[in-house]
Parts: structure tokens; C-alpha cells; sequence
């Protein structure tokens, strides 16, 4: 049975409405208008096309992303609403963070950066969101989701790139901060 995610920390519920279903590990994503985010609020990005372009970007890059991302195992149109249906891994990184496991959980998590942020150097793009509440794992590897902010390469984009690795990626390890400062 699916039911909706709320939480206190993390995400702001910028543009779905997340729903989970952990007996079969399922996560289900609506971008919908007038969606309700994770904190119970209405989403902040509440416009069709805005959210349509989201959800396509999404899909895009999750199959782009396939080595590094949670399996995506639907998506379509119910109800004027775009959904997508990944494999729902939990804890994300923001909780084993808090709960001091995240090395304990994730040992190569240095590596897996590395490497995810050399995909992104060979697609030409940032993702800019690496916050750690957009990060679990399976078997000890990092997956990525929540790509729908993806953009191509340019100045001013790499100056938000960089703002998200002080935010988010210094709080792994602020080695890792000047190491992916040199793929971007």
C-alpha cells in the first residue's frame, strides 16, 4: 500500500507529490498541480508545463543515469498528473548522515561521487540538487535521484553547481568539495 512520504527534514517538496510503498520498495512520484510536498505543503513548482518539463527531465536523465540512479519501472499520465515508479531505497543519505552511519553504510561513497560526477562531466551537464536528502543507496553503492533540475554546461550554471558541493557534498567530506570543484 502506498502512502504518502511526510517528513521535517530534507526536501522541501519543490515539484512531487511523493508517495511509498515499502512492502514492495516501490516509490511513486506525481507532478501535479496543487501536489502536496513531503512537509505537507503545496508544492512550490505549480504549473502544468513547469512540471511537465520536470517530470520529462526526470525520466530523461534517470535512463541516462541507469548505473547510478533507482531503477525506474514506470511512468505515464493519470489524471492530468505525470507519475513516474522507481525501486524505493530507504534510508536516503540525509538520515544515515544524522545518524552518524552514512561510512559505516556507504565506505566508497568518495568514489561514487567521483565517478557520478565524471558521468555528469561527460554529459555535459550539473545537476545541481546534491543534497544528501537526494542520495540512498543499495549494497553499500550511492544511487542519485531527483534529476529533474538538470541542465547543459555554462558559467553561470557552474556557479550554482558549485554553491550545491559547499551546501550539500561538504558535509560527506569537504576534501571531496575541492576534488569535484575540478570536474565542473
Amino acid at each position: 500500500m502506498f502512502k504518502r512520504l511526510t517528513k521535517n527534514e530534507g526536501s522541501r517538496g519543490s515539484a512531487a507529490e511523493v508517495w511509498i510503498n515499502k512492502e514492495q520498495r516501490l516509490i511513486k512520484k506525481y507532478y501535479k498541480v496543487n501536489g502536496i510536498g513531503c512537509r505537507g505543503n503545496i508544492i512550490i513548482e505549480n504549473d502544468q508545463q513547469i512540471l511537465e518539463h520536470y517530470w520529462k527531465t526526470e525520466i530523461y536523465w534517470t535512463k541516462k543515469f541507469k548505473k547510478f540512479a533507482p531503477a525506474l519501472l514506470d511512468y505515464g499520465i493519470e489524471d492530468k498528473s505525470f507519475f513516474i515508479v522507481q525501486e524505493y531505497y530507504a534510508p536516503d543519505l540525509l538520515k544515515n548522515y544524522v545518524d552518524k552511519t552514512l561510512w559505516d553504510d556507504y565506505p566508497n561513497i568518495k568514489n561514487d561521487l567521483i565517478e557520478f560526477f565524471e558521468q555528469c562531466k561527460e554529459y555535459n551537464i550539473y545537476k545541481f540538487n546534491h543534497a544528501l536528502s537526494n542520495m540512498t543507496g543499495k549494497n553499500g553503492k550511492v544511487k542519485f535521484f531527483d534529476f529533474k533540475y538538470v541542465e547543459p554546461r555554462t558559467i553561470s550554471n557552474r556557479v550554482s553547481e558549485i554553491k550545491s558541493l559547499h551546501m550539500w557534498i561538504s558535509k560527506i567530506d569537504k576534501d571531496l568539495v575541492t576534488i569535484l570543484e575540478k570536474m565542473i
